[in-house]
């Protein structure tokens, strides 16, 4: 009975952290177009320095440590999730040997 809230708890935290890993990937994926879309108009103008040029190049830093942040997090989320699958076979496992025990008995 606790085998089967424990699993069921396993599964919502897994459905879960996948969720939140699908949603930091389309994170990233959207500051990494912002990126690239950025770092084009720059690479086709010519390379003056102005106000303008200067906050743009400003920003692009900011959304790469964003970015590298967020990947950071994704590692750290997939890490986890590793983490709760090997869990949650080990626990699928030792519920395997029991019930083969009682059967036994």
């Amino acid at each position: 009975m606790v085998f089967a809230f424990k699993e069921a708890e396993w599964r919502k935290e897994r459905k879960k952290l996948k969720e939140e890993l699908k949603r930091l990937r389309k994170a990233v994926e959207e500051k990494d177009e912002r990126i690239r879309v950025m770092e084009d108009r720059s690479v086709g103008e010519e390379k003056e320095m102005d106000c303008t040029g200067e906050a743009e190049e400003e920003m692009i830093e900011e959304l790469k440590m964003e970015v590298r942040a967020k990947e950071g997090c994704i590692k750290e989320l997939k890490a986890r999730l590793v983490f709760v699958e090997n869990e949650e076979y080990s626990r699928a496992r030792e519920v395997d040997i029991l019930r083969q025990s009682l059967k036994i008995m």
